[in-house]
């Protein structure tokens, strides 16, 4: 039979604390690791969002600045037509400035008004989408931002439950094998 030198138990008892020991530090740097990960990734998405609400900003300028631009070709048709009226009224004989013709002329302009209301309350519509899809986008990169910090709060509670967890077991190995082992060799 061979013989097997026995490992003295104090040995075996500081190589348990010193394995406790080493996972608790890893299983800190781990839990910081990931709450670093977590609070990056959170502050990429607020950062994507800010940066989609000022897009969503520009979209509404431009549905307001495309509402005012057609709003004014059709003042600028409007124009053109009452001028052609008038144009083929005086033509035929009839004075533009009289009876019928002033109705004619003034139904095309109040028509022509209520297309240029109508084009800008569509802009304008348009525009509000725009800015309150820019509102929820401001509203996500908080939520987003203080998820990043929330992230980094939780990483260093974790780590340091980890730390007083490894503490105590350490404590309790070390207490074990002080108290422990004299009882059995007493």
């Amino acid at each position: 039979m061979p013989v097997v030198a026995a490992i003295p138990a104090g040995y075996l008892a500081a190589a348990s604390i010193a394995t406790t020991v080493a996972a608790t530090a890893v299983s800190a740097y781990g839990a910081m690791r990931t709450a670093q990960a977590n609070s990056a990734a959170a502050a990429a998405k607020a950062q994507q969002d800010q940066n989609n609400a000022i897009l969503a900003q520009r979209s509404a300028n431009d549905a307001t600045a495309r509402g005012d631009v057609e709003a004014q070709q059709k003042a600028n048709q409007t124009k053109q037509l009452i001028g052609q009226q008038r144009a083929g009224l005086a033509a035929n004989g009839v004075d533009p400035n009289d009876g019928t013709a002033v109705d004619l002329q003034s139904d095309a302009a109040g028509n022509g008004e209520l297309d240029q209301l109508t084009i800008h309350a569509n802009a304008a519509r348009e525009a509000a989408g725009y800015q309150a899809q820019g509102a929820n986008y401001q509203n996500q990169a908080a939520v987003d931002e203080a998820s990043s910090q929330n992230a980094l709060s939780a990483g260093a509670l974790a780590s340091t439950s980890s730390i007083l967890g490894g503490a105590g077991s350490v404590a309790g190995s070390w207490y074990q094998y002080q108290y422990g082992t004299r009882k059995v060799a007493a």
